[in-house]
């Protein structure tokens, strides 16, 4: 009786994914990309350690074009390498939904904040935040920026041809700058006298 069970739940799941495909799975499909297999999508695709991931996404546009589709296991990804669809993707309102299958990489370094919220969440960091980068008041931060990418540029070039992590340097960065503008005078390891250290 168990054992018919399982075939009868194993039967209707293979109907459910290859036959009876939903309106979006059919509208996925439309999409050009390489081929998928069953749970393990189009990882086959990337040959990591061997080709970097950013590597395999751009010779993927190539063969597949501007807008593609790979399929992170059973999750579809809808890939894009034209600056005038990601401003069409970034400055919509209504496409905010994250896709956990890609954005859980980012967690541990940026956790729950805006660029990884979904939903009501979203929404309401966003619109506390958005008087904060109005073009006028980012001026004020130029001459940070600029002394703090000067910095992180010079740093960077101590690195050429060594493989190391970049995230805590952008983080130190990016904590140099908040702090920077605002005279806390840190230097979270990027100042020109930690930065021998490092």
């Amino acid at each position: 009786m168990i054992v018919e069970l399982l075939l009868l739940a194993l039967l209707l799941l293979v109907l459910r994914l290859f036959v009876f495909k939903s309106k979006a799975q059919r509208m996925y499909d439309k999409f050009p990309g390489p081929r998928s297999y069953p749970i393990i999508g189009s990882l086959l695709e990337f040959d990591y350690p061997n080709v970097e991931v950013t590597e395999t996404f751009k010779q993927l546009s190539y063969k597949y074009g501007p807008v593609y589709m790979i399929r992170m296991g059973l999750d579809p990804v809808i890939c894009v390498r034209s600056p005038q669809d990601f401003e069409a993707i970034l400055g919509s309102t209504t496409i905010i939904d994250k896709a956990p299958s890609i954005y859980w990489i980012l967690y541990s370094w940026l956790n729950r904040g805006l660029l990884t919220s979904e939903g009501s969440k979203w929404r309401k960091h966003r619109k506390i935040l958005t008087p904060a980068f109005h073009f006028r008041i980012l001026d004020k931060f130029v001459p940070v920026f600029e002394k703090n990418a000067r910095i992180l540029v010079e740093k960077l070039g101590g690195m050429v041809g060594k493989e190391f992590d970049i995230m805590p340097t952008i983080s130190l960065c990016s904590l140099d700058i908040i702090s920077g503008k605002y005279s806390f005078i840190v230097h979270c390891n990027m100042s020109r006298a930690t930065r021998k250290n490092t």
